[in-house]
C-alpha cells in the first residue's frame, strides 16, 4: 500500500524560519523575541541551546581568560538573555516554557575544559533560580 503524505499540509512553510543573531547580543535577543511574536502571535517555549565547550585543556595554569570569558559569554550570558527576553513576552501571557540545555558537567563537575564546567554549573543554578521566579506567572523553567 502506498500513500502520499503531504508534509507541507503537516508542517506549512510559513510556520519556520530562520533569525541571524548572537546569543551574547542583547539586541539581537530582543529582536528575535520580538519577531516571533510579531509573526507567529507569541512565544509558547524558548530553546536555550548555544554553547561551547572551549579548548580540552585540563590544566588551570594553561587556560586562558580570552577562552573563559568567550565561553562564559556564551553558555552563561546567552542562556541568560534568552530567559530574559523570554520572560518579558510569557509574563502578560502568563503562559509558556523556557528549557535550557546543559551538561553532566553542571551538575556533577570533574575534569574537563573547566570553563565549560563552571558555566553549565551556573546555566543550572540560574535555571533554577528564575523558575522559581516565573513559576508564579505559570512558566515553566527547566534545563535538560
Amino acid at each position: 500500500m502506498t500513500s502520499e503524505i503531504n508534509y507541507e499540509k503537516l508542517w506549512p512553510l510559513d510556520s519556520s524560519c530562520f533569525i541571524h543573531g548572537d546569543v551574547r547580543v542583547e539586541d539581537d535577543i530582543s529582536n528575535a523575541v520580538d519577531f516571533t511574536v510579531k509573526r507567529f502571535g507569541t512565544l509558547d517555549i524558548l530553546i536555550n541551546n548555544a554553547g561551547l565547550s572551549g579548548a580540552p585543556c585540563p590544566y588551570i595554569r594553561n587556560n586562558s581568560l580570552s577562552e573563559f570569558n568567550t565561553v562564559f559569554d556564551v553558555n552563561v550570558k546567552g542562556a541568560f538573555l534568552g530567559m530574559k527576553h523570554a520572560a518579558r513576552v510569557m509574563i502578560p501571557a502568563k503562559k509558556g516554557s523556557i528549557v535550557s540545555l546543559c551538561s553532566v558537567g553542571g551538575v556533577v563537575g570533574g575534569i574537563g575544559p573547566h570553563a565549560y564546567v563552571g558555566s553549565k554549573h551556573a546555566v543550572v543554578d540560574m535555571t533554577r533560580s528564575i523558575a522559581a521566579e516565573l513559576g508564579q506567572h505559570g512558566i515553566r523553567v527547566n534545563c535538560v
